[in-house]
């Protein structure tokens, strides 16, 4: 019985791990384009616009809400 709850706690762990994992990658690749080095000019322009809420007078901006 204990071997069983083990396997299926082992299971759990694995599948939070890969979630985890993914989670972390998404991010490296996010990083990765904020590099100086090699900044994507698409990327930059998206953060500059997020945290300096900025736009353009002849743009329409939506804000999406991220539950």
């Amino acid at each position: 019985m204990s071997w069983h709850r083990l396997q299926q706690k082992t299971i759990k762990v694995q599948e939070q791990l890969t979630l985890l994992q993914q989670q972390k990658q998404a991010i490296e690749r996010q990083v990765a384009l904020l590099n100086p080095n090699t900044i994507c000019p698409d990327m930059l322009e998206e953060r500059v616009r997020n945290v300096l809420n900025f736009a353009r007078t002849d743009e329409i901006v939506i804000f999406e809400d991220k539950k």
